[in-house]
């Protein structure tokens, strides 16, 4: 059993303790003093913000060495005067106060000027791939050992390497009644509960659950909202709230004309033609703005040339190919039309670039394709957001 004992106790200091997991400061603000019996049998393990002498000694009101059970222990000092006297229970040498803990004990830290706080093991749950780890602080008064305080509020960890299930609302209720229980068993009359979950595999990152329930008149449980988060129930909600967004775009899509589709891209359900914009521009004397399909057929060091859907000169410069672009656009004078031999009665225009992308295909025709359409524009796959029986009719 010690042997047992002793491996467990160094798996857990090192692959739980040692690690970056810690729920606060590891400034030692409190020292560690073991002060034995005088025959040097008997140990406890004394937390003080001031030096202990190590001449002081204990007595113990019975012969257990703080085993189980309720004991009395009283610090002397060698003049045989009692500097301090601790009543209650202990555990692993450390004095716990009015509740007993049957548990090992798996840390002990400073966790802020004149706090102590302490990891003590409830349980491995093996089938809900869970580990069950208590929290006790204590407040040092007088410059003297204080209680640990493990009941209100009962403050729990579920370190988990299965964090799925907190994102299950069946599975998570199990694990808030495994808490309760262990809550209720360890402190019968607890009113108050700190629930906080951390993922074994990734023990850097913060909880992604921490719930605060508060026990009502009628002995039931109520979780507190503003003192409670579940990262992973969040992620959930907005994961469909995505999912049915996407899914309400692609039915509305699909009741465009393929060839205004594009026009999405660029947040507008209908593609501009250049040639009602140079008329409106003309009208207006500005340059008006749209969304439209041109093609470049030449590139110079400053500006391009398109050929479609008429002459089109664009800054900036732009390779050859097609693109749906996001500009402005205004027709040219008679003078210029005249410069670049353009027939007067043929529109031409200037092109100034808002924003573009390149297509693959004649006319940007694969934008044409909803759910290519949305896979770039979300930068998602297409079962993201379609049920799998659309997938598999497609």
């Amino acid at each position: 059993m010690k042997r047992y004992l002793f491996l467990f106790l160094f798996f857990w200091n090192t692959c739980f303790i040692l690690t970056s997991f810690s729920l606060a400061s590891e400034a030692q603000n409190l020292d560690e003093y073991l002060i034995k019996t005088k025959d040097q049998k008997c140990v406890l393990r004394y937390l003080s913000p001031i030096e202990v002498p190590p001449d002081w000694y204990i007595y113990i009101s019975d012969d257990s060495c703080l085993e189980k059970g309720f004991h009395e222990v009283h610090i002397l000092d060698t003049t045989q005067v009692v500097r301090d006297s601790l009543s209650g229970y202990f555990s692993d040498s450390y004095f716990i106060g009015s509740t007993p803990l049957m548990t090992p004990i798996l840390k002990r830290f400073s966790s802020g000027p004149g706090v102590q706080s302490a990891y003590y093991l409830i349980e491995q749950n093996k089938h809900l791939s869970i580990d069950f780890i208590g929290v006790m602080t204590s407040q040092v008064q007088n410059l003297l050992y204080p209680a640990f305080n493990i009941c209100e509020p009962f403050h729990i960890i579920a370190f988990s390497s299965n964090k799925t299930l907190f994102g299950k609302e069946e599975t998570l209720e199990n694990i808030i009644t495994v808490v309760k229980s262990h809550a209720q068993n360890i402190c019968p009359g607890v009113s108050t509960i700190i629930f906080e979950a951390l993922d074994k595999n990734n023990q850097n990152k913060a909880f992604f659950l921490s719930f605060h329930l508060e026990k009502k008149p009628d002995g039931s449980w109520l979780l507190i909202p503003e003192k409670s988060f579940n990262k992973l129930m969040l992620e959930k909600e907005a994961l469909s709230k995505k999912q049915n967004f996407l899914k309400e775009i692609y039915s509305l899509l699909e009741k465009l004309p393929p060839y205004d589709r594009p026009a999405f891209l660029f947040n507008q359900f209908k593609i501009d033609f250049p040639y009602h914009l140079a008329v409106a521009s003309s009208l207006l004397k500005m340059p008006v703005k749209g969304v439209f399909i041109l093609h470049v057929n030449q590139k110079n060091q400053d500006i391009s040339w398109g050929d479609y859907p008429f002459p089109l000169k664009i800054t900036p410069p732009l390779e050859t190919g097609w693109y749906l672009v996001k500009a402005q656009i205004q027709p040219f004078s008679i003078q210029e039309k005249k410069k670049a031999g353009i027939p007067l009665k043929n529109p031409a225009a200037h092109i100034t670039l808002i924003d573009q992308k390149k297509c693959s295909r004649e006319n940007c025709s694969e934008w044409e394709e909803t759910s290519y359409l949305i896979e770039q524009k979300y930068n998602v796959p297409y079962s993201f957001f379609m049920p799998s029986e659309i997938i598999h009719e497609k």
